[in-house]
């Protein structure tokens, strides 16, 4: 019997960015560098966005809407509605990877009621009920393997380490103050990926063996009130937003993003950005870091071959989350 599978046209390079004051995402040609449309994010004031391919099914924007507690999921064929998922109170950030065992996965941090909330790409339904984990979870992330999922506790300076196959938390690590956001990176000189941990109220960032759940070496200085971090695929630098406020107040001590060598575990580079920047999202090749600028309304791109901004591109107001579709962007 041949199975009938969804058609799927080929997706351009785009990113997905989430304007959390006027509730909309913006759609920006990584080609163009240039926003090609603009849709409501199917909740009020979302943070956290992602795109994952979702098997049998095609691929989906993910979008936390963190005043009407849910989540609202996207065809990227047409920027369609397709599901709203029901989650805690503040939903913040969302993680989409394969659990051995298990299937595909979603995973939404509830700030509000201190939880993770589970639920099945293929059907869109919550699975059980939410997780609880330290207090105030805000950033998460999956290792390579999905066997566990990271979560930073802004409130109590810990991060919870979750084995997502009994969707229970299974450790505890002590990291700085207030981390917010962090990135898994597959580095070359290490055996096991490391999570890097936005330490928020320490301006550092905390390195952890994802193998061992431990903390590597001492904390990395960085920028003030470092808020997002992403990693190139190779794995040899990752950048850090520091947005300086955690409010969106205008704060000019820091519009930046630090540069940080993974190899020597410092700063090897600071861009200048727009007004308080925090998440941020580098493509697939590696060659562009796109960077939402909260109080600007805007998005810087870095070129990573020289760490220069090469575009300001303005968006809808108050951009705090984005996320890149995965297919490698085109040369410009």
């Amino acid at each position: 019997m041949k199975i009938k599978r969804p058609f799927i046209r080929k997706i351009r390079p785009l990113a997905y960015v989430g304007n959390h004051d006027a509730s909309t995402i913006s759609v920006i040609s990584i080609r163009f560098n240039r926003v090609i449309t603009t849709f409501s994010s199917g909740g009020e004031q979302p943070l956290g966005v992602t795109v994952a391919r979702v098997l049998r099914r095609g691929v989906f924007l993910y979008v936390a809407n963190a005043s009407t507690n849910n989540v609202a999921v996207f065809n990227i064929q047409n920027n369609r509605q397709v599901a709203s998922i029901p989650t805690g109170e503040n939903p913040v950030y969302v993680a989409i990877g394969r659990v051995p065992g298990v299937g595909i996965r979603g995973f939404v941090t509830n700030f509000e009621s201190s939880s993770v909330t589970v639920f099945d790409p293929l059907t869109n339904n919550v699975i059980g009920p939410p997780i609880p984990v330290g207090k105030g979870p805000e950033g998460i992330a999956l290792n390579p393997t999905g066997t566990k999922a990271f979560v930073p506790n802004l409130s109590d300076g810990t991060v919870s380490v979750i084995n997502t196959r009994r969707r229970e938390v299974a450790d505890t690590i002590q990291v700085g103050e207030q981390p917010v956001l962090l990135a898994i990176c597959s580095i070359p000189s290490q055996r096991a990926p490391q999570a890097y941990v936005a330490n928020f109220g320490s301006n550092s960032v905390t390195q952890i063996n994802t193998r061992t759940n431990a903390t590597v070496g001492r904390p990395i200085p960085v920028g003030r009130g470092p808020i997002g971090v992403t990693c190139l695929p190779n794995g040899e630098r990752v950048y850090v937003a520091n947005g300086g406020s955690l409010s969106g107040n205008q704060d000019e001590s820091n519009h930046t993003v630090s540069v940080v060598s993974t190899r020597l575990r410092r700063v090897v580079k600071t861009i200048t950005v727009g007004e308080n920047p925090e998440a941020l999202a580098a493509t697939c090749d590696g060659r562009w870091v796109y960077v939402p600028n909260r109080v600007s309304n805007t998005v810087s791109v870095i070129a990573t071959r020289n760490n220069r901004v090469v575009k300001t591109i303005p968006v809808g107001k108050g951009p705090r989350g984005v996320a890149i579709t995965p297919y490698c962007s085109v040369r410009k």
